[in-house]
C-alpha cells in the first residue's frame, strides 16, 4: 500500500527474507524497492520505491464494524469485505518466538495466501489497515493490522528497528 512519497507499507513476513523487493503500481508497472524499516513485532515493513511519488494516504479512525474493500491482494485483487469486529491481536514476532499484541480487525472476505500486504479501505478511501493473514480453518476470515499500528511505524520512519544492509545483502537490527 503506497502511503506517501516513495514509501509503501507491507507486512514484514513477506519481505524479511527477500534479497529484492518488487512493487507493482496500479498501472501495472513493476519497480524495485528497498526495505527501509522493519517492525517484526507489528509485522510491518516500509519499502522505498524510487520514482514513486504519491500523495499521503489518509488513515481511517478505528472501526467497530462495517463495509470495506481489500485492495491490492496479489492473489485476490480487490474484494469486498465486512469488518466483523475490532480486536487485539496477539501473535508471535516475525522470525521470533515472543508474542506481542497489536490492534487489528477480524474481517469477512474472500482472501487467501498471497494477499498479505493488501490494504483495507473504508468507503471514503481511507486506509483502515493491512491484511496479514487468512484463517487456516475458514477461508472467509481475514486478519488485518490496524492503521494505528501503521502510523506508529511511519512515526519512527526509515531505519526503525531493522534495516537492509546492502553490503551484507540482508536485514539487520538497527543499532
Amino acid at each position: 500500500v503506497a502511503v506517501g512519497g516513495d514509501l509503501v507499507v507491507t507486512v514484514a513476513h513477506v519481505v524479511i527474507g527477500a534479497s529484492t523487493v518488487h512493487a507493482t503500481t496500479s498501472d501495472a508497472v513493476e519497480h524495485v524497492g528497498a526495505i527501509v524499516a522493519l517492525d517484526t513485532r507489528r509485522d510491518l515493513a516500509l519499502v522505498s520505491v524510487p520514482g514513486l511519488d504519491v500523495s499521503p494516504v489518509v488513515m481511517a479512525d478505528s472501526r467497530v464494524a462495517g463495509r470495506a474493500l481489500i485492495v491490492g491482494g496479489a492473489r485476490s485483487g480487490t474484494v469486498e469485505a465486512d469488518i466483523r469486529r475490532s480486536v487485539p491481536i496477539a501473535i508471535e514476532e516475525v522470525g521470533g518466538q515472543d508474542r506481542y499484541q497489536r490492534d487489528g480487525y477480524e474481517v469477512e472476505a474472500a482472501t487467501g495466501r498471497g494477499d498479505s500486504g493488501a490494504g483495507l479501505f473504508d468507503d471514503d478511501g481511507f486506509l483502515l489497515g493491512v491484511v496479514f493473514a487468512t484463517a487456516a480453518d475458514d477461508d472467509r476470515t481475514t486478519w488485518v493490522t490496524a492503521s494505528s499500528e501503521i502510523e506508529e511505524v511511519l512515526a519512527v520512519g526509515r531505519g526503525s528497528e531493522y534495516h537492509c544492509d546492502e553490503a551484507l545483502s540482508k536485514i539487520v537490527r538497527s543499532e
